[in-house]
């Protein structure tokens, strides 16, 4: 194919293409979002309630909303038993963050290893969100065995 050839296709392409302008960020759907930190080497467990959001422009930092959720009933289940209800609290958080945002905690529940632990939120408008997952077991290194400098000097491994 020539050059002209190549030209004049290139050109058709161009001038029957669809001008439709393009909507970069779709359909908004609200959505809620449950992140949380279990540990098994602690008491001390946190949850962070959120939904979704839309900003007017590119920068999701533009947006100076807080979109964390206050005001819902937190409860950890380890096995059939409710263990705790998580307390809503304001965590600290540097003078100028935009943010003050509620944060779910207790500090009166370590899970076991290898258990199974589920979480449960019940927002303020009735929604529910829902999470399990099992513990980990313990790693724990024996240091007699273990070389202190990484990697050993007389080894090529660790």
């Amino acid at each position: 194919m020539t050059k002209t050839n190549l030209f004049l296709l290139l050109s058709f392409f161009i001038i029957i293409s669809c001008n439709e302008n393009i909507e970069p960020f779709g359909e908004f759907r609200e959505k809620y979002v449950m992140n949380s930190i279990i540990r098994a080497d602690t008491s001390y467990q946190v949850v962070l309630l959120s939904k979704s959001y839309i900003t007017n422009n590119f920068n999701p930092l533009s947006d100076s909303t807080n979109h964390s959720i206050a005001g819902a009933l937190v409860r950890l289940w380890n096995g059939n038993d409710v263990v705790t209800i998580l307390k809503d609290t304001i965590i600290n958080r540097p003078e100028n963050d935009i943010y003050k945002t509620p944060l779910y905690y207790t500090n009166n529940f370590q899970p076991l290893p290898n258990s199974s632990i589920e979480i449960e939120a019940i927002l303020p408008d009735g929604k529910k969100l829902k999470s399990s997952a099992m513990v980990p077991d313990r790693i724990l290194f024996n240091k007699e065995l273990c070389d202190t400098i990484i990697p050993p000097p007389s080894k090529n491994y660790l």
